[in-house]
């Protein structure tokens, strides 16, 4: 399985068809720095599996800790067994964090110092 950062990705070069597919999926690209990445999440497992067809191989993106915005694996987490965006390119909360106590007052002060 590979591991894709949903801010910046590389692929190999693309035939156009699958190209327009990840372009309507929601990714965008970036011409000077040559790379991929997910503007709109409402096609997430389509963009996933388009992706892992190209490269031909299992993928999974990268989840982004809400908190101390560190990219962490899904497998890291304990809950990933019944978790049901897990892989999908959005938000959670890492293990470090999740240990955290007053987990909620830590959510509050983060989403106050970003206004």
């Amino acid at each position: 399985m590979r591991f894709l950062n949903r801010m910046s990705f590389k692929l190999p070069f693309i035939e156009r068809d699958k190209f327009v597919k990840l372009i309507r999926f929601g990714v965008g690209y970036d011409r000077t720095r040559r790379s991929y990445y997910i503007k709109n999440y409402n096609d997430a497992e389509k963009i996933i599996d388009v992706i892992s067809d190209i490269l031909d191989e299992k993928i999974s993106f990268l989840q982004k800790c809400i908190l101390c915005r560190e990219n962490f694996s899904c497998s890291d987490c304990k809950y990933c067994d019944s978790c049901g965006t897990k892989g999908l390119p959005l938000q959670c909360i890492c293990q470090n964090c999740l240990g955290k106590t007053k987990l909620y007052d830590h959510y509050i002060q983060r989403d106050l110092s970003s206004m």
